[in-house]
């Protein structure tokens, strides 16, 4: 099961990266996101420069689920911003981790979407901001959501050249 897990995340992380190349009608979308066909693609380039400027992060995830916030304080930490609580301001950039296909019937393994990691810029309290990077995990259905936080974030680290402690 492990090597099963290590082979999907490589193959998960080399079509992410293909996934997420930037490619919109031909050309590279500058600072955002566009959503086609259910599947954000977004410029990796323009999202490098913008994380790199960024000195605060907040994160966002279910208000219950405080092992995912931790996580994302965490990661924010590895990549040398400030995390700044939510409500108490204004921050570079948020990090919000969501579930998706949370539909109530598993049958037989698939490969589906089982979380997104988006990344915007320019949030405040009230306002979410320009969406600038979304990084989607990619798996079997069965896979618990604490599996599922630590392998979408570990994805992100590698994409982004950061050490895992």
């Amino acid at each position: 099961m492990r090597l099963r897990m290590v082979m999907l995340t490589a193959v998960v992380c080399a079509g992410s990266w293909v996934a997420a190349g930037g490619q919109v009608s031909g050309e590279t979308v500058p600072h955002r996101c566009a959503l086609n066909n259910g599947v954000y693609t977004c410029s990796w380039s323009a999202f490098e420069d913008t994380l790199a400027a960024a000195k605060t992060v907040s994160v966002q995830s279910d208000p219950m689920d405080e092992r995912t916030n931790h996580a994302l304080k965490r990661l924010a930490r590895k990549l040398g911003k400030t995390v700044v609580e939510t409500g108490d301001g204004p921050a570079d950039l948020q990090f919000l981790l969501v579930p998706l296909n949370k539909d109530g019937v598993y049958v037989g393994p698939a490969d589906v979407a089982l979380a997104t990691l988006r990344v915007y810029a320019d949030s405040t309290p009230t306002h979410r901001g320009t969406l600038v990077w979304a990084e989607t995990y990619r798996g079997e259905k069965d896979i618990p959501w604490p599996s599922v936080v630590y392998y979408t974030i570990h994805q992100f680290e590698e994409r982004a050249g950061v050490r895992s402690h």
